[in-house]
């Protein structure tokens, strides 16, 4: 499933979000995040880009939006113990994030594929996590709203490729976009409805993979 050069970025990739997990959950290292966090996106950046000749111009485009965004979002969300705008700044960021990749899991949107029991399970699953946090949200109930509708679509587009990109693509894609939404998930109900054990590593693991399966998967279109 791997090529040599896939199997070698694996590797490095993992071994930089597991010193980003250990990083994360220590306090006296947590001045260290600033470095490790953003390498992760950065990272897949310049691999992406080393990698994706081959790929048509516009899906280029649109996975790069997808990954630049998501590391503002990244950066952002480390500054808000300092204030809650960057809260705001980083859903900003990764609402731009989603929405590049709906666009780009569109391209290969397979129009004969029934999407609406596999759309009933995602919005329900949504929905619910939203019913859990909606008492804390305070004023962010319509930008939580946007987001959940967005996110959602972005899984349910990328499941919506299946059999108008190759098997590999599909997989990896799909794997990687519920993976950003149970990230998500996490994320949000550790920070507005209860404190989970271990949530750095949960959200952080999960989110980390959600984007490696994305970018692979679509490096995988030009297999």
């Amino acid at each position: 499933m791997f090529t040599k050069k896939e199997r070698w970025f694996t590797l490095l990739f993992s071994t930089l979000v597991c010193i980003e997990l250990v990083v994360g959950s220590f306090e006296n290292l947590e001045v260290l995040r600033f470095g490790t966090k953003p390498l992760i996106l950065t990272i897949l950046i310049l691999y992406f880009i080393s990698s994706s000749p081959g790929i048509k111009p516009k899906i280029k485009r649109l996975t790069l939006t997808g990954l630049f965004f998501s590391l503002v979002g990244d950066v952002a969300l480390m500054f808000v113990p300092i204030s809650e705008t960057y809260f705001l700044l980083g859903l900003v960021g990764f609402l731009i994030a989603h929405i590049a990749y709906v666009f780009l899991f569109l391209e290969h949107r397979n129009k004969q594929r029934n999407l609406v029991a596999f759309s009933l399970i995602i919005l329900a699953y949504a929905g619910s996590i939203f019913y859990v946090l909606e008492k804390d949200l305070n004023g962010l109930i319509i930008p939580v709203i946007i987001y959940i509708i967005a996110i959602s679509a972005m899984v349910i587009t990328a499941y919506a490729r299946k059999g108008n990109a190759n098997p590999k693509s599909y997989l990896f894609v799909l794997a990687g976009a519920i993976l950003f939404l149970i990230s998500d998930s996490f994320l949000a109900i550790n920070k507005f409805s209860q404190e989970l054990p271990f949530a750095h590593l949960s959200v952080m693991g999960t989110y980390s993979f959600a984007q490696f399966g994305i970018t692979l998967g679509i490096l995988k279109l030009k297999k």
